[in-house]
């Protein structure tokens, strides 16, 4: 899974995973035109991260998206927005809301905000923004984009065509635990990943697929805890998006580097 086609940028998260889907003309980089490779090695997680999560009120995340910077925020600090408040709030362009999707963790825990120090303790490894009169803390920025096959037209506007899969680089210093059963595609090397979101009620494994994709649904006895990637203090996800609006984090490795 080498070679990506550039798809544009709008982002979609939920509940702390995420996710960003792509719309043509607004974009992250191409990531075959990234000067950066990705060790995919597990990031060092300190052992006395603090989840800051834990201060999210509400029933379920509230996000903004900014799809000129690529960054995400959720409802956090001392002015969060309320889920009444929500319902009808418009935030001033760029930003914009999140759409709702269903997750699939058991727990999560988000560590460390973008632009904070990898030394950091707390609730020093939050940052904050101000918008439209809230508080929200910033929770991953996308970093590139691409489309999987590299042949046709395979990646459009915020869906992946049948045959395809949206692929997304996000820096994001996320932990997640995804609940049995798992819902799991591997790539024609190995390379694996499983679903941690989806825009149906339910996820579906009926998704034509790139050829020699495999998709499995796993029972495990404890939940699949899935780490970024990076090596040492970097913080990485690999996010796939299929033609069904359901997404997946790679969990395996096989090639060492991504792109």
């Amino acid at each position: 899974m080498k070679r990506i086609v550039k798809i544009g940028l709008v982002v979609a998260a939920v509940l702390g995973v995420t996710v960003f889907l792509v719309v043509r003309g607004l974009g992250p980089p191409d990531l075959n035109d990234l000067d950066l490779q990705v060790a995919m090695l597990p990031a060092a997680v300190p052992e006395d991260a603090l989840c800051l999560n834990s201060e999210t009120r509400g029933p379920k995340a509230m996000e903004l998206i900014h799809p000129l910077e690529g960054a995400v925020v959720i409802q956090g600090g001392d002015k969060q927005i309320s889920l009444s408040e929500w319902e009808d709030f418009r935030p001033d362009l760029p930003w914009l809301k999140n759409q709702d999707i269903q997750n699939l963790y058991e727990s999560h825990c988000h560590y460390r905000s973008p632009g904070a120090p990898a030394d950091c303790k707390a609730w020093d490894c939050a940052r904050y923004r101000d918008v439209a009169g809230y508080s929200w803390r910033t929770l991953g920025r996308l970093v590139g984009a691409g489309c999987y096959p590299t042949s046709g037209d395979g990646c459009s506007g915020t869906q992946a065509a049948s045959g395809h899969l949206a692929v997304l680089l996000i820096q994001k210093c996320h932990i997640i635990r995804v609940k049995s059963p798992t819902y799991e595609l591997t790539d024609p090397v190995g390379n694996k990943f499983v679903m941690n979101a989806h825009a149906a009620a339910e996820p579906t494994t009926d998704v034509e697929l790139p050829e020699g994709w495999r998709f499995d649904v796993v029972e495990r006895h404890a939940p699949l805890e899935v780490r970024p990637f990076g090596g040492g203090d970097n913080c990485y996800a690999v996010v796939l998006n299929d033609s069904r609006q359901q997404f997946y984090h790679q969990f395996e490795d096989t090639d060492g580097v991504f792109p």
